[in-house]
């Protein structure tokens, strides 16, 4: 499923983002109509979430949702709409247009999220295409990640080689002994830290060489898992995913 995100607004992208990536959705986003429509007129496209508040001009956002209308008659992608403008016409317009859902802000981006969740098990059944992406994080932004040993507490710091939702590679800052931990071990801290920001992703240890390791996420709450949604997202190479 291939959704993509037309906003300014920097929560909502990543309440979004970090609820959306997890089931497999392939998601593009961009905060300008002009960038819109070149994704929209390169992918095919299951939703679509439009801010109407990118732009000043009501009619631009109007005229963007026509040109999904045309552009996308024969497999129409679900369509779900978000302004601090409402009034009577302006609702009857997206009703003539086909517009599944139409949110007023103020808005707790939590609401955003459920609404657009609901819409898709309700209007998109499978996903036949569900992609999940693993990232390498740049040199000159390393991203570092602590263990605790199950068997001795000992505290085993390491660089994030490659990471993705399901978990991580790791590169220890020295041997990683047996005494410590082996192989299908279970850990309970797993902390990878995002600019600042702790996350908890409890798991396994699914192999070590040395200081070369790999460890599996199991365990970690909604925010843990936004958190490594939106890094991925932004580290994933594809400017038009990202605008």
């Amino acid at each position: 499923m291939n959704f993509l995100i037309v906003s300014s607004v920097k929560s909502i992208k990543q309440a979004i983002i970090g609820s959306f990536m997890p089931l497999g959705v392939d998601i593009f986003y961009t905060s300008s109509y002009s960038e819109a429509e070149r994704i929209l007129f390169s992918k095919d496209l299951s939703m679509i979430f439009i801010d109407l508040d990118v732009s000043d001009s009501l009619e631009y956002g109007l005229m963007f949702i026509d040109e999904i209308l045309e552009e996308k008659a024969n497999n129409l992608p679900i369509i779900v709409v978000v302004s601090t403008k409402s009034n009577r016409k302006l609702v009857e317009q997206l009703v003539r247009k086909r517009v599944k859902g139409f949110l007023v802000k103020p808005i707790d981006e939590t609401v955003i999220v459920n609404r657009l969740i609901n819409l898709k098990k309700r209007f998109h059944y499978i996903d036949t295409d569900k992609k999940y992406y693993r990232v390498t994080p740049p040199v000159s932004q390393p991203l570092n990640i602590y263990i605790r040993s199950p068997r001795t507490s000992r505290l085993i710091k390491g660089r994030i080689k490659n990471i993705n939702l399901g978990g991580a590679s790791f590169e220890a800052l020295e041997p990683v002994l047996d005494e410590d931990i082996v192989e299908n071990d279970s850990i309970d801290k797993i902390i990878v830290k995002f600019s600042g920001v702790d996350a908890n992703f409890g798991g396994k240890l699914l192999y070590k060489l040395d200081r070369v390791c790999a460890v599996s996420f199991r365990n970690y709450d909604d925010e843990n898992i936004r958190l490594l949604s939106n890094y991925i997202f932004d580290h994933i190479d594809g400017f038009e995913r990202k605008q």
